[in-house]
């Protein structure tokens, strides 16, 4: 089913629209077993893809950079940008994501207190803590 958006051209037709669930999986390659505690899921319209997770990392001392692989799509650029809207790491207010490189979802922690001395954050300075957040980038054609 085709809409249109502003009249009935090509140019206003809304051709593809999708919802649908990913499983967000270890894209740091250290080999974690992450926790799905709901559902993933996604909104793709057009190009635009808007994807939400809420994952536990198991406890690691692995120092790779914390990342979530799986999206649903493949990036066109390697960057998108989301946030994360709760955590159980002590410092929560800083703490957000980003798509990139690899079509990974990287955590990144923007606060003064980041302990690794860089914003992606590490697996172990997330092991055993939970994040629930938000995503969207563009997909490829």
């Amino acid at each position: 089913m085709s809409i249109y958006v502003g009249g009935t051209g090509t140019a206003n037709q809304l051709d593809d629209y999708e919802e649908g669930t990913w499983t967000p999986s270890d894209g740091s390659g250290a080999g974690l077993s992450l926790t799905n505690n709901t559902t993933a899921t996604y909104t793709k319209t057009g190009r635009f893809v808007h994807i939400q997770f809420d994952v536990s990392f198991p406890s690691t001392s692995n120092t790779n950079d914390a990342q979530l692989g799986g999206i649903p799509f493949n990036l066109a650029i390697p960057y998108g940008t989301g946030v994360v809207g709760w955590t159980d790491k002590d410092s929560a207010n800083g703490v957000y994501c980003h798509i990139g490189t690899g079509n990974t979802v990287y955590m990144m922690d923007n606060s003064a207190s980041n302990s690794s001395g860089t914003q992606h954050l590490d697996n172990n300075e997330l092991s055993g803590k939970r994040v629930i957040g938000m995503a969207t980038y563009y997909a490829a054609t």
